[in-house]
């Protein structure tokens, strides 16, 4: 039963370490959102002073023009992060079958050694039993 416990404890570290990836990417994944927020509302803002100011305006062409390209890297590794993240999730729910399979072998050992402990107990109690009758009965031929 040792071997077993290894196994379910080797699983459960694996289930936890794919776990804690798949929060990392997620948690990358809420990065990116919000700095893609973030370059939206820079760019209004942005908008708004070059609509007011005739100097400011002059600037905003080059900044759009690099705010566009790093919205749309800023959105690939977005992309790549959430299939990460979902290769992760996979890997997670997996890993998280292995170790249920290793639960439930350990679970029907316990019950069997239980249910042998059980038996032996009884076979004990019922060759007591039995002795104790013979004597009686011994005893009373007597």
């Amino acid at each position: 039963m040792k071997a077993l416990d290894g196994l379910i404890r080797l699983h459960r570290w694996r289930l936890d370490e794919k776990r804690l990836k798949l929060v990392e990417l997620e948690h990358l994944a809420g990065v990116l959102r919000d700095e893609i927020r973030k370059l939206g509302e820079s760019v209004t803002q942005e908008g708004a002073v070059a609509s007011a100011s005739a100097e400011a305006s002059f600037g905003f062409g080059s900044f759009a023009a690099e705010a566009v390209e790093r919205r749309r890297r800023l959105e690939q590794s977005l992309a790549e992060a959430e299939g990460q993240a979902q290769a992760a999730s996979d890997e997670v729910a997996e890993a998280f079958r292995e170790l249920k399979k290793f639960d439930v072998v350990k679970s029907r050992e316990v019950r069997l050694a239980e249910e042998r402990t059980r038996r032996s107990e009884q076979a004990t109690l019922d060759e007591i039993g039995l002795t104790l009758y013979r004597r009686n009965k011994k005893e009373g031929a007597a």
